[in-house]
């Protein structure tokens, strides 16, 4: 699949077009403003009366290897949204409007960097804003999943680290980490280092995932392959999955919007995510 493309076309919107990686549905975005304090919303411009489809958690379905959400009134679902999201969390792009024609967002080179040049070439890039405080201890675990966890602690900034445990023995754990911070430098390092890492693929279990209708619309080139004997294709980091999996909890985790907390995770998946963002929401305070 070629990564896509995409092309500023005014202040305040772009363009762009490339293959879902699950569907492999060829689809096209455009990208703009949304009105102040509307938040993010996805608009299926392919189905009849444009339905409109929030990104919030009261929005989020049952997804497999990807975020979902869906307007119950329509039925209007749209899929892999997370790279969109954690690109607009680090660059701080909140009151959006991305309209879609297909089903499931364009999944670029695999990783969030097409999302976070959409945004910079449309010139939707915000400002911070205050999180909410955490008061008190979130935890998630996952009994059919030993070592599985993730956490929320309560912090003066927010902070995530995330621990990728390779499937295969002997082979040793990766480790990444996102702290904010104002000025500019933390989104800089998203740009830079995290937002490139492809999402990670095991080799035993591609054939698989294709006969169950997923990654259909994937290449080598948009994962960092792994197998028994470590990495099976060039990886951009030497801790490449690590790096996408934080940004996938970055991007799960935008739903619950702006907070101050620390935030834990190992081996989690968007299930996992999207439980800690619920359960978030009657410990988060004031915002200041």
């Amino acid at each position: 699949m070629a990564e896509g493309s995409a092309a500023r076309t005014g202040i305040g919107s772009a363009t762009g077009s490339g293959i879902g990686l699950h569907t492999g549905t060829p689809v096209r975005v455009r990208l703009r403003r949304n009105a102040p304090g509307a938040g993010i919303s996805f608009v299926r411009t392919d189905l009849p009366g444009s339905p409109a489809i929030p990104a919030d958690l009261n929005h989020v379905v049952a997804g497999r290897r990807c975020t979902s959400l869906r307007e119950p009134r329509s039925g209007a679902t749209v899929k892999t949204v997370e790279h969109f999201l954690a690109a607009a969390f680090a660059l701080a792009a909140r009151d959006l409007v991305l309209e879609v024609d297909g089903p499931e967002l364009p999944a670029g080179d695999g990783s969030a960097r097409w999302w976070v040049e959409l945004i910079r070439q449309a010139g939707l890039e915000g400002v911070d804003l205050p999180g909410a405080f955490l008061d008190a201890d979130v935890i998630v675990t996952d009994d059919s999943s030993p070592g599985t966890f993730i956490a929320a602690y309560p912090a003066p900034v927010f902070s995530a680290t995330y621990v990728f445990v390779p499937p295969y023995a002997g082979e040793a754990a990766l480790l990444a980490e996102y702290v904010h911070q104002e000025g500019g430098a933390s989104r800089e390092y998203f740009v830079a280092e995290l937002a490139p890492a492809r999402t990670p693929a095991f080799v035993d279990e591609v054939a698989s995932l294709q006969r169950e209708g997923l990654g259909l619309g994937g290449t080598i080139d948009q994962v960092a392959l792994l197998g028994r004997e470590g990495p099976a294709n060039r990886w951009r980091f030497p801790d490449e999955p690590a790096r996408h999996k934080l940004v996938d909890l970055l991007g799960d985790l935008s739903l619950a919007g702006p907070l101050r907390a620390r935030i834990v995770a190992v081996r989690t998946g968007h299930r996992h995510n999207l439980e800690l963002a619920r359960r978030l929401w009657p410990h988060l305070g004031a915002r200041s």
